[in-house]
């Protein structure tokens, strides 16, 4: 099967909804986040800024989600080239429910996030869906 089309949702002020449909299954996932230029960062994204979960976001994910997010939102940083990157950027909301669960989905969001919280354009990512797997694969444009 060829690449699916994504959305990215404007869903206010710092959070967005990103999601692929196939028929009755997808991914969603809503990501909500703050871009500051304080604060101390538990997970290293760039040598400029890290990333930090809010308790209420901490609780309900776990290392594996954390790595995803932190990989999606780190490769959108480095390909933005923004001229004054945040320090941290502290995540409030990161929620997918289970029926549209992919473990990679919260890369997507990541990258997604990134982009309209900075209002850059960063090159589109790949979306396929491999049956024999089950599985989403989400492939992101090269450096």
């Amino acid at each position: 099967m060829g690449e699916l089309r994504y959305e990215v949702l404007d869903e206010g002020p710092g959070t967005i909804v990103f999601r692929v449909r196939k028929g009755a299954w997808g991914i969603w996932v809503r990501l909500g986040a703050k871009a500051l230029d304080i604060g101390e960062a538990t997970v290293p994204l760039t040598p400029a800024t890290g990333l930090v979960l809010s308790a209420r976001a901490g609780a309900r994910i776990g290392p594996d989600e954390v790595a995803e997010l932190a990989r999606g939102l780190r490769i959108a940083l480095e390909r933005s080239a923004l001229a004054a990157p945040p320090r941290v950027i502290a995540v409030e909301e990161l929620v997918f429910p289970g029926a549209d669960y992919q473990p990679n989905g919260p890369a997507a969001a990541g990258y997604a996030w990134v982009a309209a919280a900075f209002g850059v354009e960063l090159p589109p990512i790949a979306i396929r869906f491999d049956a024999a797997a089950n599985a989403y694969e989400i492939g992101f444009p090269p450096a």
